[in-house]
């Protein structure tokens, strides 16, 4: 093992000395053997190891021995014989577990990693206490010119250094917690590491010696050194958090470094050489050195609370509230995986500012006795815990004060007597506890009365708070306690200094504005509009020509970028929307059919995704390229209406099943000739290139013209019905004898969803038809009655789901006023 010369002076503070520039800046300069132009070649190719096609994984576990050849299934023991075992373009992987020792890193091109920090620990053994400057008392020493290897995914503590960087070396040193080493948790000499994602804390409170409690410096770098630093969080050091020495040119950026005697020391007065920005450096002793003038003028540096968590116990996430959110570096190439611009620190806000969403779908309603009642749904935020209510006599509110302060749980309240026929406007908001997100969209207006209107109006679509865009947005309303002459959208835009109402323009003659026959809705082409806040508004004339005089409102905003909630645009053959759902809420998507008068729902549960959040895709078209295949049934019909739905993760298979809604018109039924109760919904499944009923309980609601039915994928579906026959005088019933087995289709084949004229069939059923099969002992083994259109297939089994056995059944079909009845033969 090589061994590293001995340093003359340390940057810290003597123990029980006084802190001053000299003494906390501090090392004092040396020559080193490679020039800065030499270490710039080097960091020319830092990294670019990808391992050759050969590339071996070596494991190391506690329960394993250093004789064993290092395979997952016998693994080594120690961490240093995985390393001597290594060649370039290897891996070394560490279980969890406490490894105490001093490894060395000698190999070029070989990445050590752990399962995680605070699963895999590295705990240096203080072997050489006394010998305060030499690789050797490091935790992880990366030896003199030894370039492309990575130290990743550990605890790190417990020696003099924790990670020793030396001359000319090149390491990439990442997603580690390193803390409670004496000198420095990491030393950078005459070298150019990448050091970033990184925890740094001054105490290991899981050292079981406790012999050091402080680190006094989280990196510290001598000259003439090149490290990249960036995007780590320093937190309670003993002396400095980063620490920078003459000629050493380190790019410091996107930090956050907090309670240290010193943020960021410069001591030889070179910062300004040094690419230094967009750090928080924030509640220490000083956040500076005391040479002036070089932080004057630094990009995108801020000094303000970071709003952790939990730092005092170890939680370094950020709340979405913090000033360190959305303030890193803007370039794109420091974005976070969630494509949000760079946050401070080492551990990004999943969604940035908007990691902490809103409520939806804010409604207010008038009850009697001059109160409002409001509903809404709730955030999609798992780390909402409440939420804060506020209302304004006023059309522009504020939100100073909340009326009510709601736990996360609660989807309503209702306001005490307001003043009657004066406008009131209500807002929501969620809140973490310490963080409230700062929405301005979800918002209702309602005018309270001694007596509440008996017709109510509610917007059903866009929902409250959304922000939308496309040429083919659906505003849908419905009415409570009323049958509405009409119905008719209007919208209001509110960025300008004098807001007036206009009449949404109707996009499509089909859907005209106002709607005079449910379901009301019209389709809105924002496309044309100013991008900002609208506020919409359903109001109605009643049978009885009376006005609602006090209409609820709601608010949207028109986003024309991508980032839009609800994104619902015409297609070639039909409409198409996009949005954004959450696996902890339930989610309704709802689109408005382009040439009827019918609607479609998608509504998907908490619970049903594999992810977080994805995009929904939904289409509803006339015309599918699988619509032939549909026509193998025969009397089956197309309505023309198939919806197509992905998710923009891939995943078709869904932990809970979601509810799919189609809507027909009172024509689909009767210009068809279809008998209404026995519209269904199949999918198509290209395997068999056959459309197959949906599994599962289907709901005909004849009063709204929808069909409904619970569905565990996403694919393509379709609305079908069958025509019933007037009288069971065409009435067939095949292949009799049934003989599945016999290998002659002709004579029957087993049942499959996706084979019509598979089991046994009964063909040209009326629409009231009923079917009861009994045994030759008279025991009826299954029956079906109404609602199952021209056809049925029976699979030949029982009501418990069991195959029938080989005989003779009666099958008893009655329908139209006629009863027949057929003997069938069963042959297995």
């Amino acid at each position: 093992m090589q061994t590293s010369r001995k340093r003359r002076a340390k940057c810290r503070v003597p123990v029980g000395g006084q802190a001053t520039t000299e003494t906390m800046g501090c090392r004092k300069d040396k020559q080193h053997s490679k020039s800065a132009a030499a270490l710039l070649g080097a960091v020319a190719g830092l990294f670019l190891w990808a391992g050759s096609a050969g590339a071996a994984t070596f494991y190391v576990e506690k329960t394993g021995s250093d004789a064993n050849p290092g395979s997952f299934a016998s693994p080594f023991l120690t961490v240093q014989k995985g390393l001597d075992a290594a060649s370039p373009g290897d891996t070394v992987r560490v279980g969890t577990g406490t490894f105490k020792e001093n490894v060395a890193m000698s190999t070029n091109n070989v990445a050590l990693e752990g399962s995680g920090r605070g699963n895999s620990f590295l705990q240096g053994t203080q072997a050489l206490i006394g010998i305060e400057f030499f690789g050797t008392t490091s935790v992880v020493w990366v030896t003199p010119n030894t370039t492309g290897v990575a130290i990743r995914y550990f605890s790190i503590y417990d020696d003099y250094h924790g990670i020793f960087s030396d001359d000319g070396s090149i390491a990439a040193i990442e997603y580690n917690q390193i803390e409670g080493n004496y000198l420095n948790n990491i030393t950078v000499e005459g070298s150019s590491p990448t050091i970033r994602y990184n925890i740094f804390r001054g105490s290991a409170p899981y050292s079981p010696s406790k012999t050091w409690i402080y680190a006094y410096s989280a990196v510290d770098i001598w000259t003439p050194s090149q490290p990249v630093i960036e995007n780590n969080t320093i937190y309670d050091l003993k002396s400095i958090g980063i620490c920078t020495l003459k000629s050493a040119t380190p790019i410091i950026r996107n930090n956050i470094i907090l309670r240290v005697p010193e943020g960021i020391a410069t001591p030889d007065n070179t910062a300004n050489a040094q690419t230094i920005e967009y750090n928080n450096v924030w509640n220490n002793t000083l956040n500076f050195d005391t040479v002036t003038g070089w932080w004057t003028g630094r990009i995108g540096n801020i000094s303000a609370d970071p709003v952790f968590i939990d730092a005092p116990n170890g939680d370094f996430r950020l709340r979405s509230c913090s000033p360190s959110v959305d303030k890193g570096d803007p370039s794109a190439i420091f974005n976070d995986p969630d494509g949000t611009r760079n946050d401070m620190g080492a551990l990004f806000t999943p969604g940035g500012n908007n990691a902490l969403l809103p409520p939806s779908a804010l409604t207010a309603e008038p009850l009697d006795g001059n109160k409002i009642h409001l509903t809404w749904d709730p955030s999609p935020s798992s780390t909402t815990t409440n939420y804060h209510l506020y209302m304004i006599q006023a059309d522009h509110l504020t939100y100073t004060s909340p009326v009510a302060d709601l736990t996360a749980a609660t989807t309503f309240w209702t306001s005490g007597a307001l003043t009657s026929g004066l406008a009131y406007t209500f807002g929501i908001r969620s809140s973490d506890g310490v963080c409230e997100e700062a929405n301005t969209t979800v918002t209702a207006t309602a005018v309270p009365a001694l007596a509440a209107p008996t017709c109510k109006i509610k917007l059903k679509t866009p929902k409250n708070g959304k922000t939308i865009s496309g040429n083919r947005v659906l505003v849908k309303a419905k009415a409570k306690g009323c049958a509405p002459l009409s119905l008719e959208f209007h919208y209001k835009f509110l960025d300008t200094a004098t807001p007036v109402w206009a009449i949404i323009p109707a996009a499509n003659a089909n859907h005209p504005n106002p709607d005079t026959s449910a379901p009301y809705f019209t389709h809105w082409d924002v496309t044309g509009l100013t991008q900002g806040q609208y506020e919409l508004r359903a109001s109605t004339n009643t049978l009885a020509n009376t006005p609602d005089k006090g209409p609820s409102t709601i608010q949207v905003r028109v986003d024309h970028s991508n980032k839009a909630d609800v994104k619902q645009n015409k297609t070639a053959s039909g409409v198409g929307t996009a949005e954004r759902v959450y696996n902890t809420v339930d989610n309704k998507i709802t689109l408005g059919e382009d040439s009827r008068n019918a609607t479609a729902e998608l509504s998907i549960p908490a619970g049903a995704l594999t992810d977080s959040s994805v995009t929904v895709s939904v289409s509803l078209s006339e015309a599918s390229g699988f619509a032939a295949a549909s026509m193998r049934a025969a009397g089956l019909t197309s309505f023309g209406l198939f919806m197509d739905v992905t998710l923009s993760n891939g995943q078709t298979q869904l932990n809970v099943p979601a509810l799919l809604t189609m809507g027909y018109s009172d024509a689909d039924v009767s210009g068809n000739g279809l008998d209404e109760a026995s519209l269904e919904i199949r999918y198509y499944d290209i395997p068999t290139s056959a459309w197959i009923t949906v599994e599962g309980a289907k709901t005909i609601d004849t009063v709204a013209n929808t069909v409904s039915v619970n569905t565990p994928h996403f694919t393509t579906f379709g609305l079908f019905g069958n025509a019933a026959a007037a009288s069971l005088s065409t009435l067939r019933v095949y292949p009799v004898p049934y003989i599945p087995n016999d290998g002659n289709d002709d004579t029957g084949r087993e049942f499959t969803p996706a084979d019509l004229n598979s089991g046994i069939v009964f063909k040209n059923l009326t629409a009231d038809v009923q079917i009861d099969i009994y045994d030759v002992t008279g025991r009826r083994v299954w029956n079906v009655s109404g609602g199952t259109g021209a056809d049925v297939q029976w699979d030949v089994r029982n009501a418990d789901g069991r195959e029938v056995a080989s005989g003779v059944y009666f099958a008893v079909i009655k329908g139209g006023g006629t009863t027949i009845t057929r003997k069938i033969a069963v042959i297995r």
